[in-house]
């Protein structure tokens, strides 16, 4: 892995102002576009694919990284190195709490891989449409790094997989295309010719178990005393691509329950924590 600790001293973080030579090189790489496909996409932005190129070697500079922060001090980071020994970009949850510290959703190398001649190692996908949407819109403003839910949108999307993908999903990312510097009337196209490609096949996504409401209870029928019948321990919501991360069942195993219930709150499985009964 890129961020397993051996490489953290050479990632940088990256997210102060994205400027928008950043996003035809960044999307341009995660799905590996290269040909017509890849100067398309650079000319929506106004640019072409050896500009792009270059704007990513002067942005990366080896290794840097963009940390979106997330409600209960979780942190999401989409790290890029590109080292002789190196290469690619993950998108990695971490939580100061946690040990290991982090769990690892994607992994993108299509594009250098295709260049080094090179087996992929690519691992994905690691968002549903739901949780990509969520986690978009909902930064904890109060910890450093992107906050704008476009960009966040942006940075993201290549870590989606999802069959049931809405209808209007190309007018949601065209949006945030158009944030970052596709023309308004081209950014639904470019949105949906990016949809058109996927990264991933498309994923079925299993909900989570989701506890009863807490309640005040009588001494004698606290959960020490004995178990309740029927509750159930909320998780993460499934992948059924082999390939994903979130498809084994053990990704979360060394996360206490309590952990793995905030961790599906930040990423929007599962819906704020009800109030306490009184």
């Amino acid at each position: 892995m890129l961020t397993d600790g051996e490489c953290d001293d050479l990632l940088i973080p990256g997210e102060g102002p994205l400027f928008p030579t950043l996003w035809p090189a960044y999307l341009t790489r995660m799905w590996g576009l290269e040909g017509p496909d890849g100067r398309r996409l650079a000319a929506w932005f106004g640019t072409d694919a050896t500009a792009a190129e270059a704007a990513w070697d002067g942005y990366l500079w080896g290794a840097s990284e963009f940390r979106l922060p997330l409600d209960g001090g979780h942190t999401l980071r989409v790290s890029s190195l590109e080292i002789p020994t190196e290469w690619g970009t993950e998108v990695t949850l971490h939580h100061p709490d946690w040990s290991p510290r982090l769990l690892n959703l994607a992994t993108f190398d299509r594009y250098l891989a295709q260049r080094l001649g090179t087996p992929e190692r690519q691992s994905g996908p690691g968002l549903s449409w739901t949780e990509l949407t969520h986690l978009a819109r909902t930064p904890d403003r109060a910890a450093p790094g992107v906050h704008d839910p476009r960009a966040r949108l942006l940075l993201l999307l290549p870590a989606l997989g999802d069959a049931d993908t809405p209808a209007d999903a190309p007018e949601v990312i065209g949006t945030a295309l158009a944030a970052a510097g596709v023309p308004t009337p081209d950014a639904t196209d470019a949105a949906r010719f990016l949809l058109e490609r996927p990264i991933w096949p498309a994923a079925r996504w299993t909900p989570p178990a989701v506890p009863e409401p807490r309640r005040r209870l009588p001494w004698h029928r606290l959960p020490w005393s004995r178990p309740a019948a029927g509750r159930s321990v909320p998780g993460l919501v499934r992948c059924d691509a082999a390939a994903s991360p979130r498809a084994a069942a053990d990704l979360t195993a060394h996360l206490a329950p309590r952990q793995v219930e905030r961790l599906a709150r930040a990423l929007g499985s599962l819906p704020p924590a009800a109030p306490v009964e009184s």
